[in-house]
């Protein structure tokens, strides 16, 4: 037998864009007419966001605390600066207004600081040092609970100073 939200979906044509014309947005409409979410090229899974700034591909970002669907570079300090607070990568570069892919989950290009280079296996922090890039050790810097909300990943390639790696993407 079919769920509720299965039998309740619209199935044709017709259907959808009744739904559509009464202001339904359920699930099923999301999904199906508004396109915000996909899995990139790059086996990401990525969500459609607003960049608030200047963004270039593998920055790591932050949710806006000003703007609804916004998103900015992480900072240099926790709390409102939002160092650890990342939500995503950067999937492409864009300018300040413009809509932009960020990898939510799975693999993605992100961009190194250069204080240290990247070796696979790194644990990805957000950097103290550079806005919106990576700081990548063998081991998280102290403390340890910090460092556990400014996790980003895992990098699965290598990389001599600054720019793009690969990484693996999950968020604590």
């Amino acid at each position: 037998m079919l769920s509720i939200k299965k039998q309740l979906e619209p199935k044709s044509f017709k259907e959808i864009e009744l739904h559509k014309s009464a202001g339904i947005l359920d699930d099923y409409a999301v999904r199906k007419n508004i396109d915000t979410r996909e899995i990139s090229s790059t086996n990401g899974y990525a969500i459609i966001m607003i960049a608030g700034e200047d963004l270039i591909k593998g920055n790591i970002v932050r949710a806006s605390r000003s703007t609804d669907g916004y998103v900015l570079k992480t900072g240099l300090n926790d709390g409102t600066d939002g160092r650890d607070q990342p939500i995503g990568i950067s999937y492409e570069t864009v300018l300040s207004g413009s809509s932009l892919k960020i990898i939510i989950s799975g693999k993605a290009q992100i961009f190194n600081d250069g204080v240290q280079n990247v070796t696979t296996g790194d644990f990805i922090a957000t950097s103290a040092t550079v806005p919106g890039q990576a700081l990548c050790s063998q081991v998280p810097e102290v403390p340890a609970t910090a460092n556990h909300f400014r996790e980003v990943g895992h990098a699965i390639s290598s990389r001599i100073g600054a720019g793009l790696f690969w990484g693996v993407i999950h968020f604590n």
